[in-house]
């Protein structure tokens, strides 16, 4: 019976650990007091100068959306032209190249090793927040996550954004 519950609890472990490849960074102006923002406007704007293009509509909306309900749940309004803060987001995948080395067996005193290559591609979401009076970035967060190129569902995009905007505000300074 204590082997069956190891073995669940192993599976659970690694069920769990194989979904969180996501690694989220924060940085801030610290001098900056966060409370002065009230509201926000979300801006589609180009995500890399080398690209001609912006976010495809699906995801600039998914994110959109996303970022959208985060921020009202620290209290902060949508608003237009006029708005204390603007909020923009880069997207991109590059693809990556892991290879793995493992000493597979001893054969007549030599060690055959095996080679793994696998190629993945890797996604990168930076959320920029933007003092509207100064043009300056305040606030950045962003994530990096492996096969970004699996289409997320909205519950998937929202908990990416929650984890990154989890830092925001910085120092628990709130907009109520």
């Amino acid at each position: 019976m204590r082997g069956v519950i190891i073995i669940i609890l192993l599976i659970f472990f690694f069920a769990m650990n194989s979904c969180s490849t996501l690694y989220v960074n924060s940085d801030y102006d610290t001098k900056f007091d966060f409370s002065k923002f009230r509201t926000f406007k979300i801006v589609n704007k180009i995500s890399n100068k080398s690209e001609a293009k912006k976010p495809s509509s699906i995801s600039f909306n998914s994110v959109s959306r996303s970022v959208e309900r985060e921020l009202r749940l620290r209290g902060m309004t949508q608003g237009d032209t006029q708005s204390d803060c603007i909020v923009t987001f880069q997207t991109s995948v590059e693809k990556k190249l892991s290879v793995e080395t493992t000493n597979y067996k001893r054969w007549r005193g030599y060690w055959i090793e095996e080679n793994r290559t696998t190629e993945y591609n890797e996604g990168l979401l930076v959320i920029d927040i933007i003092n509207r009076e100064t043009k300056n970035v305040v606030w950045r967060g962003w994530t990096r996550g492996i096969d970004a190129n699996n289409t997320r569902t909205q519950e998937e995009v929202n908990e990416i954004v929650n984890k990154i905007l989890s830092g925001y505000p910085p120092n628990g300074q709130t907009s109520l």
